[in-house]
């Protein structure tokens, strides 16, 4: 069911300063949508949406960006900090003169390094949601703060939402505040931390 969605944000560090960003290669033919919890795929590492029903060292971070739907997990990274193989870029147009496999890359295009950024998921990352309730939207109590609930994907968008109907077992995230922006209404976005046994280890 949809509910309008929006992409899962980091909002505050509880420690203060700047979140912490990490890149991973990404796995192979990943189409999901910025804002998206993500997981590390068993086989080869790469990073990769969640599954959404993993809840025990799981979830790696929330990605920062859409994914690129690579041909080949981590495409266009080469393992060291040397020049960029394989895709390169993500724009690119014409055709270069002389140089028939050449390309002409988009000023200010972001490179294709073949990895995914996120945002680490650890204790002192606040993130934000809307609020829903098994398909649609909700609206937040005081009540609801320190409750644990669990996370479900808007089949409208593709953005995930915090699920009121998910407790106990189905739990990821513990709900830290109501947004202040949005207050208490209907559909309003809610502020949480992911529960440090969903947390991937290698990440915590």
């Amino acid at each position: 069911m949809a509910i309008a969605a929006l992409p899962i944000d980091c909002v505050q560090m509880t420690t203060g300063g700047p979140p912490i960003i990490s890149r991973f290669i990404e796995e192979a033919a990943q189409t999901c949508v910025g804002g998206t919890p993500l997981q590390i795929a068993a086989g080869d590492g790469g990073v990769k949406a969640w599954d959404g029903t993993s809840l025990t060292n799981a979830i790696c971070g929330v990605s920062t960006e859409d994914a690129h739907n690579l041909g080949v997990t981590g495409q266009g990274w080469n393992g060291g900090l040397l020049p960029y193989s394989g895709i390169g870029a993500q724009q690119t147009f014409g055709s270069v003169p002389n140089e028939p496999n050449a390309v002409n890359i988009v000023r200010g295009a972001v490179m294709l390094d073949g990895r995914i950024g996120f945002y680490m998921p650890d204790s002192n990352t606040v993130f934000r949601a809307v609020f829903g309730n098994n398909g649609a939207p909700a609206t937040p109590a005081n009540t609801d703060v320190g409750k644990q609930y669990g996370l479900t994907i808007d089949s409208n968008n593709k953005y995930w939402y915090v699920d009121k109907s998910k407790t106990g077992a189905s739990a990821a995230v513990q709900i830290t505040a109501i947004d202040p922006v949005d207050g208490l209404i209907l559909g309003a976005r809610i502020l949480f931390t992911f529960l440090p046994a969903v947390v991937n280890s290698i990440i915590s």
